[in-house]
């Protein structure tokens, strides 16, 4: 039996409301989607700086500002607001504590505690960290000293510039001095 005019137009709008419905679903997840997204994003209040990390926010038990000198203002180290670099920060947490033994882990951990926020993944953070306490280290003169150099999963330990050094480090092995 051949199909009417009249049943061909009912085909095709119920193809038509059909489509519709699966297009209006699409849309709904992507809005979902985006706000998902949205939630893990920063604030709009607080810009990124150029290495990924929001501005600083000190905590009471922060060191108070120091002027900023000639060493500290290297290229490669990104700036926040305040005129403070991370860098700074690295270095302000291990001379606070002149009698412990640093590595980027525990540099981290004291930054996320102080209130320092850092928009890249962990990871990134520890490495960008390291890189900042090898820079310290390797300053003439010196910021601050590589005690002993880590090797495999073994990370680099560091302390402050002013501390007595001792005849041999964690694990038996003698300080390094840079």
């Amino acid at each position: 039996m051949p199909a009417t005019l009249a049943d061909q137009i009912i085909i095709a709008r119920q193809t038509i409301e059909e489509q519709r419905r699966k297009w209006e679903e699409e849309y709904r997840k992507d809005i979902e989607a985006l706000d998902r997204v949205s939630r893990l994003l920063p604030p709009d209040h607080a810009p990124l700086k150029s290495n990924g990390a929001h501005p600083v926010v000190p905590a009471p038990e922060a060191t108070p500002k120091q002027e900023i000198d000639e060493t500290d203002m290297e290229e490669d180290d990104p700036t926040d607001e305040e005129g403070r670099y991370l860098i700074r920060a690295v270095k302000a947490v291990v001379d606070a504590r002149p009698d412990v033994t640093f590595f980027p882990r525990r540099v981290y951990q004291t930054l996320l505690e102080q209130g320092f926020r850092f928009a890249t993944d962990e990871r990134r953070s520890l490495v960008t960290i390291g890189t900042s306490m090898k820079k310290l280290a390797r300053r003439d003169p010196p910021q601050i000293r590589l005690i002993r150099h880590g090797k495999g999963r073994k990370p680099n330990l560091y302390r402050a510039v002013g501390t007595e050094p001792r005849t041999t480090a964690p694990g038996g092995q003698t300080e390094l001095t840079m």
